[in-house]
């Protein structure tokens, strides 16, 4: 439930409760949450895998785990040993069915026989106890009785493995623009997109490491398909497109450009983001006076209807239709407008890797034992009265026993 409410309510990266970062968070709450959203701020719904609204059910589900261990593991582990196991004990999440029967007159030789026929069935037979104990006790595929035990220390696994990463995870989202080289906290050196691309979701990029004479380390990322690069894991989140804008002068050289939007800066080489309903974008050339504003054509992606304006005139003087990677000249600068892509990436470093493997290969081990490869355990007591007895025979297994009666009947049947 705390897992689904985080996929529903948005979360703030930090925790730290004040009224900017109140306000913030209320306004991205669905409309249907909004006017519940103080209360929700205030009991912590804003940083929910940071409160005690995850972490305790979390601290529940670990002391379940290790009590239900604790009663599962010692019974399980005798039942994959040689030695037939104790009737005393049934597995908590298993379910017994008892038949009984009446020996022939050679009791011994039909114990015997009773042994080969379920050998030629795939039950393993236990070694006696006792000597001269004429107990038979077998089991068909013993090891899933470990299943459940796999279960739960998959399970306290992954709960340590979130533990470790809530304090020593470290994770970085970052840009990456075409000819623009790229740092990040994770890494000692700078990432270069070299070439994207978009239709097939295919990034090339380059690795540079600091202060070193190496060549860069050419490396291949796909879209949602995660990568490791030095001990990180690598997630491509977004491939978005990109209108890439340059000015130079007459002698060649690269003017500063300012763009509209708050979230980007001056540059001499501006990204400015596409959308798909063609939205116009604005960015000034100051050293020139000039404004501009472009406006994608719905009809030819490849074409840009541009607008100037000079200096502090009320209205464009300048109406220009841009191709997209061919200049075009105002006022003796040259402006050159390209379509590129970005590459959104999210990095992941956590030690507590290894462990989320482990959690998940026994857990879905532990889901192949004991849905797949459920075990059958079986007692067979005979007391022998003269030339005959009762047999009295006892099945366990996880999940239904509603078929056993009639296999212990077909197994047990004298006459047969």
């Amino acid at each position: 439930m705390v897992l689904l409410l985080g996929l529903i309510i948005p979360q703030q990266s930090s925790s730290v409760s004040t009224n900017t970062a109140r306000l913030a968070w209320i306004v991205n709450l669905p409309s249907w949450l909004q006017l519940w959203g103080d209360i929700l701020f205030f009991l912590g719904f804003s940083h929910l895998f940071q409160s005690i609204w995850f972490w305790l059910p979390l601290a529940l589900l670990l002391l379940s785990s290790l009590i239900a261990l604790a009663d599962y593991g010692p019974g399980s582990w005798r039942r994959v040993q040689k030695t037939i196991p104790s009737l005393d004990w049934q597995h908590p999440l298993a379910y017994r069915a008892e038949y009984s029967a009446r020996l022939p007159e050679s009791p011994d030789k039909f114990l015997e026989t009773l042994k080969a026929s379920l050998i030629e069935k795939e039950f393993r037979l236990y070694e006696s106890a006792e000597l001269n104990q004429r107990m038979i006790g077998a089991v068909r595929r013993r090891w899933s009785w470990l299943g459940p035990v796999a279960f739960y220390v998959g399970l306290i696994g992954f709960i340590t493995a979130l533990s470790i990463s809530h304090y020593f995870l470290q994770a970085d989202n970052f840009t990456l623009l075409p000819l623009e080289p790229q740092v990040s906290s994770l890494f000692e050196g700078e990432f270069k997109l070299a070439d994207i691309d978009a239709s097939r979701g295919i990034s090339s990029v380059n690795y540079l490491a600091n202060e070193t004479e190496q060549s860069p380390a050419p490396l291949t990322w796909r879209l949602y398909q995660p990568a490791f690069f030095q001990q990180a894991l690598i997630l491509p989140m977004a491939i978005d497109p990109i209108l890439t804008i340059e000015a130079q002068d007459t002698s060649g050289a690269l003017l500063r450009l300012i763009p509209s939007q708050e979230n980007l800066f001056p540059a001499e080489r501006l990204y400015l983001p596409l959308d798909e309903a063609n939205s116009p974008l604005y960015f000034l050339i100051p050293s020139a006076g000039l404004a501009f504003q472009v406006l994608p054509d719905p009809a030819n992606k490849n074409v840009f209807n541009v607008q100037v304006r000079r200096g502090s005139e009320p209205s464009p003087s300048a109406e220009i239709k841009a191709q997209a990677g061919q200049a075009f000249e105002i006022d003796g600068l040259a402006v050159i407008m390209s379509l590129n892509s970005n590459l959104n990436v999210t990095a992941l470093r956590d030690p507590a890797w290894l462990l989320y493997l482990i959690g998940l290969v026994l857990i879905a081990t532990a889901a192949l034992l004991i849905f797949w490869q459920s075990p059958l355990q079986l007692w067979l007591i005979p007391e022998v009265k003269g030339r005959g007895g009762p047999l009295y025979s006892v099945v366990e297994k996880l999940g239904s026993v509603a078929e056993m009666p009639q296999f212990l009947d077909k197994l047990l049947n004298t006459e047969e």
